[in-house]
């Protein structure tokens, strides 16, 4: 049959083409379509590395870049999450309230915290992780390096801080822009603008003063007095009091131009008087502000801190003891057995001491020793130790009203080598002496300083100009 034939030729043909085209077939999808990459996934720095595919020394500067960057994101959202807060982060690791981080204080404060840093990173030298953070490699770490997009959000006054944090900002801030007077051009157009119209006013005193002059030498040609001349054309003089001239006008006498002159020279004199008062008044006010900032700071923040130094401190003594990054001290056979059990450090208290402290300890007021360290890290720079070197120039800083001889110094400064080595002698049970030459090349932190400082001649020269 011809449709029998024709139906088999073309099932024949549909069959052929189907099974050369059966790959083609979407029949079912059995690919897995990779996972996306997880924002929050705390080992993608290492999964990064990993993916390369190649050392980290073989790493092109734009990989270096995004490893880096990867590796600072991944420790950051840990130490938040750890601590609350950015903030509660900082604070939590830089415990003397300094406000930069030294090696030392990031080590511990990171073992505190908790962060394992070696498995979100990657790294192992602590020195390299430190550096991550350290991005103009002056040897400290400050809240803007660790947290910039906090600290960018803080200055745009889109974060709202708290009051204790607010308090300690402005009592440790002393590098305010201010202002110049109103009276002072600042931009271009303003200095040009100031310039044409002090033109203009000495175009018009000149031109009123030819005025007067050839008015008068007009007047007495027609025969008047110079008392009446003067009665007629200099109309901002008072009349005189003297005798009267010929035609019968009262002239100048002389306790009229004294008169004259004390009244020109009190409208000057008053006003430079008001200034002055005003500023005298400014700094009262800004002493009393300064005040009320610390005892606000004393209820709201400084109790609290000092609660939660101690907080860790006793959980680090808790926890046997802590070297750098978290590594723990070594251990001992336990005596009478054959197990090896941890022996616990004592720990002592690292760091130097808070304003707060130095301030109780010597007696003085927190805002005389904050201001004074403000200028000891200007002078000696953040961290560092000051030397024989910089003391006269710290001192010029100090005390600005006097200038102490040769003599002097060298005095003041053995006698601040003295009280570092007595000391040093007390903490280790030796006595050591020292030459004239070591004394000159002791080195002295803040608190030393500021402890030699505090019984010293010139502290009342400081704090007269405080």
């Amino acid at each position: 049959d011809i449709d029998e034939l024709l139906f088999a030729q073309l099932t024949t043909v549909a069959t052929r083409h189907v099974m050369e085209n059966m790959e083609e077939l979407p029949l079912f999808d059995i690919s897995v379509e990779e996972e996306e990459e997880d924002e929050d996934d705390p080992q993608k720095a290492v999964k990064y590395l990993r993916s390369l595919g190649k050392s980290e020394a073989k790493l092109s500067g734009e990989e270096r870049a995004t490893l880096a960057e990867l590796r600072r994101e991944v420790v950051r959202k840990d130490m938040i999450a750890r601590a609350g807060g950015p903030r509660e982060a900082f604070g939590a690791i830089d415990l003397n309230g300094s406000g930069s981080i030294s090696l030392q204080e990031f080590s511990d404060g990171v073992s505190r915290l908790g962060v394992q840093w070696q498995a979100l990173t990657g790294m192992n030298k602590p020195r390299e992780f430190f550096k991550l953070f350290d991005d103009d490699r002056d040897h400290v770490i400050i809240f803007k390096e660790m947290f910039p997009e906090f600290h960018a959000l803080e200055r745009a006054g889109q974060v709202r801080v708290s009051t204790p944090e607010f308090c300690k900002r402005y009592r440790r801030h002393k590098e305010h822009q201010g202002r110049g007077p109103a009276y002072t051009p600042t931009m271009p157009h303003e200095v040009l603008k100031r310039a044409q119209e002090n033109e203009a006013l000495d175009n018009e005193a000149a031109f009123r003063r030819e005025w007067i002059q050839q008015t008068m030498r007009r007047l007495q040609s027609r025969g008047k007095s110079a008392a009446r001349c003067r009665e007629l054309v200099a109309l901002h003089l008072p009349k005189g009091t003297g005798p009267r001239d010929r035609q019968g006008v009262n002239t100048i006498s002389s306790v009229d131009l004294q008169k004259i002159r004390h009244a020109y020279s009190d409208e000057w004199n008053g006003l430079s008087r008001d200034v002055g008062k005003t500023i005298v008044e400014l700094k009262e006010l800004r002493t009393e502000q300064r005040q009320i900032f610390n005892k606000l700071y004393k209820v709201t923040g400084a109790e609290n801190a000092r609660a939660k130094a101690q907080e860790q401190v006793v959980a680090t003594l808790s926890s046997g003891g802590l070297s750098l990054f978290g590594k723990a001290p070594s251990t001992g056979a336990a005596a009478g057995g054959d197990s090896e059990t941890p022996v616990a450090a004592p720990i002592a208290r690292s760091g130097p001491k808070t304003v707060e402290e130095i301030a109780s300890d010597l007696g003085m007021q927190e805002s005389q020793i904050d201001d004074m360290l403000m200028e000891f890290e200007k002078v000696v720079g953040k961290g560092a130790n000051l030397t024989n070197k910089v003391f006269s120039k710290l001192l010029k800083v100090v005390a600005p009203g006097r200038t102490p001889s040769e003599s002097d110094l060298n005095a003041w400064w053995t006698q601040i080598a003295q009280e570092i080595v007595r000391r040093k002698g007390e903490s280790s049970g030796e006595k050591e002496k020292k030459t004239t030459e070591d004394l000159r090349k002791t080195q002295c932190d803040f608190e030393q300083f500021a402890r030699w400082y505090a019984s010293s001649e010139i502290r009342t020269k400081y704090v007269s100009n405080d």
